[in-house]
């Protein structure tokens, strides 16, 4: 389903985003590139500062949005089921009320016939509403 799509592009991305982490240090900074001073500093705010903030997106961020996303995940499948349950009840019912309409020995005469008139056209129109979604199927 889709969001299990979107939760294996988000792996994907994580992993390529891990595979990039060493980009946050380069260029390395030599004694023939540039030193001194400016040059630690430099070194020092790649390290703590953009190092440290591209780590919190890589696990932090990442690994929240991801259980996030499983949560709901998790969530949606708990309530698709309970629709295919609550759908298998509603089939049973139908089934049961056309068993019941088709009682005619059983209920005989005017007051028979009415009560079967009464399910046919009252019960089973609404059932027939709520069982043909392909969502429950």
């Amino acid at each position: 389903m889709r969001w299990q799509t979107c939760e294996s592009q988000l792996c994907q991305c994580q992993s390529e985003f891990f595979q990039q982490e060493h980009l946050c240090t380069k260029p390395e900074l030599t004694a023939k590139t540039w030193h001194g001073n400016r040059a630690e500093q430099l070194d020092s705010l790649r390290d703590s500062g953009i190092l440290w903030q591209y780590r919190v997106i890589e696990h932090v961020q990442f690994d929240d949005t991801l259980q996030a996303l499983r949560n709901k995940i998790i969530q949606l499948q708990n309530e698709i089921s309970e629709l295919q349950r609550k759908n298998a009840q509603m089939k049973n019912i139908r089934q049961s009320i056309q068993q019941f309409i088709s009682l005619e020995g059983s209920l005989k005469g005017k007051g028979g016939e009415a009560i079967r008139n009464y399910y046919e056209d009252v019960h089973i129109p609404f059932l027939t509403y709520w069982v043909p979604f392909p969502l429950f199927e």
